[in-house]
């Protein structure tokens, strides 16, 4: 269990490409200020959502528009491989009399396959928000069942970032427990000089005064940089173990 817990806690989270909804007797006003939201909502809910405005900048308004306008599978892949995202929303929203009905679903990134939908009818717009909000939270828990965050990474990049997480948390352990062990053995020393369990030369009152404030601030600070220590190099150990391979 905790090796999970570790991985998911590195791992960053999935990356969405929201490149606009297909909508159906609705004004253009409403369509982006719908299209923002769910983009928005998707964030709240836990994944990295790149919305329809930003895609607008990043590949310019009119390949955007040639890239929504295709219904070939191609085309999400090429859509996913310019974002460098896990998967692409895909949506319609259709006022069909005085109805409105919503359809949502994400698309895998590399395959094209379906990895999440939510699908509602409402009588209103206020309820159609509240339907928006509850579809970003259900697609985003499907999500995330459906592609882990270790792997959805590893195919967007290349290679996992935990492939070399586990060389800082080594390092970082190993200087950690190392200097916590000096504090604590020269506390001990000092308590040695202190009470004579060693030989020394005999000790002033100024001296033995600074020994006996010091030992306790040594030791407590050398006890909890070696617990430190032993922990990073615990969790070190851990991702050692988990390391993915380099994906290819």
């Amino acid at each position: 269990m905790l090796p999970v817990l570790v991985a998911l806690a590195l791992a960053a989270p999935l990356k969405v490409g929201v490149p606009g909804l297909h909508v159906v007797g609705i004004d253009e006003g409403r369509a982006t200020f719908l299209n923002e939201h769910l983009g928005q909502e998707l964030s709240r809910a836990g994944l990295d959502a790149i919305t329809a405005r930003e895609i607008a900048t990043l590949l310019g308004i009119e390949r955007q528009k040639q890239l929504l306008d295709c219904s070939d599978s191609g085309c999400t892949a090429e859509l996913a491989g310019a974002l460098g995202v896990d998967a692409v929303m895909s949506g319609v929203v259709a006022r069909v009399g005085s109805v409105f009905q919503l359809d949502l679903k994400l698309l895998d990134a590399r395959s094209g396959a379906r990895r999440a939908s939510f699908s509602a009818r409402v009588k209103s717009e206020e309820e159609l928000l509240e339907k928006l909000d509850e579809g970003a939270r259900s697609l985003a828990e499907q999500l995330n069942a459906a592609m882990p965050r270790e792997a959805a990474t590893a195919s967007t990049t290349g290679a996992s970032p935990l492939r070399w997480a586990f060389l800082p948390a080594l390092a970082v352990g190993a200087v950690a427990a190392a200097v916590g062990l000096g504090l604590y053995l020269d506390s001990v020393r000092q308590y040695g000089q202190l009470t004579g369990a060693t030989p020394s030369m005999p000790l002033s009152a100024m001296t033995a005064q600074q020994l006996r404030s010091a030992g306790p601030v040594e030791q407590t600070a050398g006890l909890a940089a070696l617990v430190s220590g032993v922990v990073l190099l615990a969790v070190g150990v851990v991702l050692l173990v988990l390391r993915p391979g380099d994906g290819s």
